[in-house]
């Protein structure tokens, strides 16, 4: 299924955002990645985006990556060809094409197992057990009423029970099995997502929760990526930047209909002021702002919403040697969440499960849910 271009609408997107206030444009860690993401966007388009070799859209959670089984040598040379990209910014994918012709002659050649005889088939098993079990004991609704997308053209694609999935769409599902610990999915009218990325989260939950409404905020070339393939996921059930950007009160948005999902920049938060939110959504999106920003968004939260779900390294991200380096400028830590979430117990936090293991970076991430306990209105 392919995704549409829409580069007008990009352009329409980056415009904008100019114009916004400070608070909703990209702090130091997001204007670092937005010098690779664009150039990318606007000159490959999004045909294929999922399969992408050393895509800058990696770092919003968009590509599938493969994962060769056998001789692992693509592998080294993809890690290698990432390293001179960091370096240079030059993305060179010839030399993993060239290891992956080689990788193929080798395993065919010199077969060899994965620890306790493992093969790459079994691992998907696995990994798709684990859903399953900490489903089970969430009470969430199990992988089989799903199915991953194709959209994009994902890479690393396989089956269970003759539904298409891939690693990252499990990571996207145990993050929904761990909200559903402490949240009854069932009950929730309103979603708001904050920093939705490709919009992947959203697809797994809008599957198997089809009565929500969806809120879902970005900044732009993420928010063009999230409309362009949830709409090639979900039709006409996506509200489109072009009516969203004149809203200026939710009035605007006439009826918020079950099942829809509205595409809103970041600059439109502050009109949640006027909407009760029955689950706020934040994956790893906090953690790259800066704790002012962060307080700015919270401040809406903590007066709005009912249930907050957070995935995020508590112990906050590297900062940068320098502006306009990588990393963040002041971290964003545990302390700063629950300053700004002052009217929420925290109901649980845990280490965050991925398809085959703990989700790490620098540090373990935290899955946590938080539960308003005071009234937020006087």
């Amino acid at each position: 299924m392919r995704v549409r271009d829409d580069p007008e609408l990009l352009e329409l997107m980056m415009a904008d955002m100019q114009e916004a206030d400070a608070l909703y444009r990209p702090t130091n860690y997001w204007a670092v990645y937005q010098r690779s993401i664009l150039p990318e966007v606007r000159a490959l388009g999004l045909h294929d985006f999922r399969r992408r070799e050393l895509s800058a859209l990696a770092a919003t959670g968009a590509t599938d990556p493969w994962l060769p089984g056998g001789v692992a040598f693509t592998r080294r040379v993809r890690n290698m060809c990432w390293a001179v990209r960091n370096r240079t910014g030059l993305r060179v994918t010839w030399p993993i094409t060239l290891a992956r012709a080689i990788d193929g002659i080798l395993t065919r050649l010199l077969p060899l197992d994965l620890p306790w005889g493992l093969s790459p088939r079994q691992l998907q098993q696995l990994a798709a057990e684990n859903c399953r079990i900490r489903a089970d004991e969430a009470g969430a609704k199990p992988l089989s009423e799903f199915e991953a997308s194709l959209a994009g053209n994902p890479d690393g694609v396989f089956e269970i029970d003759g539904r298409p999935y891939t690693m990252k769409m499990l990571h996207y599902y145990l993050r929904y099995v761990a909200c559903c610990r402490h949240v009854d999915l069932d009950e929730v009218r309103v979603y708001v997502e904050l920093g939705c990325g490709a919009g992947r989260q959203i697809e797994v939950i809008r599957k198997l929760h089809p009565s929500m409404v969806f809120l879902a905020f970005d900044i732009p070339p993420q928010l063009y990526v999230a409309q362009q393939f949830l709409q090639a996921v979900f039709g006409d059930d996506v509200v489109p930047y072009r009516q969203t950007r004149e809203v200026q009160s939710l009035e605007d948005l006439r009826e918020l209909a079950a099942g829809r999902i509205f595409i809103l920049p970041t600059w439109k938060f502050p009109l949640l002021r006027d909407l009760d939110i029955d689950l706020f959504w934040n994956a790893a999106s906090f953690q790259e702002m800066e704790p002012h920003v962060v307080a700015n968004y919270l401040g809406v939260v903590n007066q709005q919403a009912y249930h907050v779900f957070l995935h995020q390294q508590f112990s906050g991200k590297p900062r940068a040697s320098a502006p306009g380096e990588l990393g963040v400028m002041e971290p964003v830590t545990l302390e700063d969440y629950r300053e700004g979430l002052s009217n929420f117990e925290l109901v649980d936090m845990r280490p965050s499960w991925g398809p085959l293991g703990v989700v790490r970076e620098q540090d373990v991430y935290q899955d946590s849910v938080w539960r308003r306990v005071r009234s937020s209105r006087p």
